[in-house]
C-alpha cells in the first residue's frame, strides 16, 4: 500500500518541479525579450534624437570661466586664450545628453566669444572687481571680435561668411557693418531654432516615457494574468486526485 500511495505523490513532485521550472524560462524569456526591446527602443530615441537636434557633447562654465580667468590674469594674449579654449574638457558621455542644466553647461559648439562674453557679465557680479581685468577682457573680446567674428554661427553658417570675406578681400570693409548685423541675426535665429527644438526633445522624451510606462504596466499584467490562470489550473486539478480516495 506504502508504495502504491507514494508514486502519485513522487509524480506530482516532478510535475510541480517541472511546472516551476518552465515557469521559470517563461519569465527568463519574457524578461530577456524585454530587455532587447527596452535597448532597441533607447537606440531609436538616440538616433531621432540625434537626428532632431546634433549632439556634440557639454562643456563646464566653472571650469572653462577658472582656467580663462587664470590665462587672462597672468597676461595671455589671445592665442594663448584661444588654444586653451580649444583644449577646454567637453564630456560627450552617455549620460550627458539627457537633460543637461544649461545654467551650469555650455552645450556644444559654443564660441570664445559667447563665453568671453559670459566672463565679462560674472565680472560684475563678482564682489571683488578688478579694473585692469575688465580692460583686457573687453580688448580680447574686440581682438577675437576683429580676427573672427563669424564664432557665434554654426560651423556651415561660418564657411559661408569666411568664403565671401575672402573673396572680397580689402573691398570686405565696405559691407563689413551689414555682415555683422546680419551675422547678429542669424544668431539670435539660432537660438530661438534651439530652444523649439529642445521643446521638441521634451516632448519626445515624454511620449517614450508614457511607452515604457505602458510596456511595464501590459508586462504586469500579463504577469498577473499568467499566475491566476496556473492557479486556477492547480484549484482544478486537487479534486480530480482527491476523488480516488
Amino acid at each position: 500500500m506504502n508504495e502504491v500511495s507514494e508514486e502519485p505523490l513522487e509524480q506530482e513532485k516532478k510535475k510541480t518541479v517541472g511546472s516551476r521550472f518552465g515557469v521559470f524560462w517563461g519569465y527568463l524569456i519574457l524578461i530577456a525579450f524585454t530587455a532587447i526591446f527596452l535597448i532597441f527602443l533607447y537606440k531609436s530615441v538616440v538616433w531621432i534624437y540625434d537626428t532632431i537636434s546634433p549632439y556634440q557633447g557639454h562643456s563646464y562654465k566653472t571650469l572653462i570661466h577658472s582656467d580663462l580667468e587664470k590665462a587672462t590674469k597672468n597676461g595671455a594674449d589671445l592665442d594663448v586664450i584661444r588654444t586653451i579654449f580649444s583644449n577646454r574638457r567637453i564630456d560627450t558621455t552617455l549620460w550627458s545628453r539627457w537633460f543637461p542644466d544649461e545654467a551650469e553647461v555650455y552645450i556644444e559648439p559654443v564660441s570664445l566669444g559667447v563665453v568671453l562674453s559670459n566672463v565679462k557679465s560674472q565680472y560684475f557680479l563678482s564682489a571683488n572687481k578688478e579694473e585692469k581685468y575688465l580692460i583686457v577682457i573687453n580688448t580680447l573680446i574686440k581682438e577675437n571680435e576683429e580676427i573672427n567674428p563669424f564664432d557665434k554661427l554654426q560651423p556651415h553658417q561660418k564657411d559661408y561668411f569666411l568664403n565671401i570675406r575672402l573673396k572680397l578681400a580689402n573691398n570686405y570693409q565696405i559691407i563689413e557693418n551689414d555682415i555683422n548685423k546680419v551675422i547678429e541675426e542669424l544668431y539670435k535665429g539660432n537660438k530661438l531654432v534651439d530652444e523649439y527644438l529642445s521643446d521638441a526633445t521634451m516632448s519626445l522624451m515624454i511620449s517614450i516615457s508614457g511607452l515604457v510606462f505602458a510596456l511595464i504596466i501590459g508586462i504586469i499584467q500579463i504577469w498577473q494574468t499568467v499566475r491566476r490562470n496556473k492557479l486556477a489550473d492547480k484549484n482544478y486539478d486537487e479534486p480530480e486526485q482527491a476523488d480516488p480516495q
